[in-house]
C-alpha cells in the first residue's frame, strides 16, 4: 500500500479553502476527495482533476492528455494533469479543483440508482 508523501500533503494544503480535503491509497496512487467525493487523483507526484465535456477544453487548450494508468496500454480516464502553473498559485489550484469538484459531484447525480 502507498504511503502518504509530502506532495499529498502540500495538494491538501493548497485545497484547503474547499474544505477538508483528503487523500486515500488507491491502485499505486492516491484519490483527491472533498466530502466523500473523489474530484482528483494523485500519481507519478502529479495531480489529476476530474474533467467533463464542459471542462476538458479548458485542459486540452493547455496542451493536456489525459491520464493514461497503464503506459503501454491505451486506456485514459476522465482526468486530466493540472497546468504546471497552478502549482504556484494556490488560489488558481482551488478555482480548477472546484470546477472539478462540481464535475464529480454532477457526474454522481447523473447515476442511475440501483434496483
Amino acid at each position: 500500500m502507498a504511503k502518504d508523501t509530502e506532495f499529498n500533503a502540500m495538494i491538501r494544503e493548497m485545497l484547503l479553502p474547499l474544505g477538508p480535503v483528503t487523500t486515500r491509497a488507491m491502485f499505486g496512487g492516491f484519490n483527491v476527495a472533498l466530502d466523500g467525493l473523489t474530484f482528483g487523483l494523485i500519481a507519478y507526484e502529479r495531480l489529476f482533476l476530474k474533467v467533463d465535456d464542459r471542462t476538458r477544453g479548458r485542459y486540452e487548450a493547455a496542451g493536456l492528455t489525459p491520464f493514461q494508468p497503464y503506459p503501454d496500454k491505451p486506456t485514459t480516464m476522465s482526468y486530466y494533469p493540472v497546468p504546471d502553473a497552478l502549482m504556484d498559485d494556490p488560489d488558481a489550484l482551488c478555482d480548477w479543483a472546484r470546477e472539478a469538484f462540481d464535475v464529480a459531484l454532477k457526474a454522481r447525480t447523473k447515476k442511475p440508482m440501483k434496483k
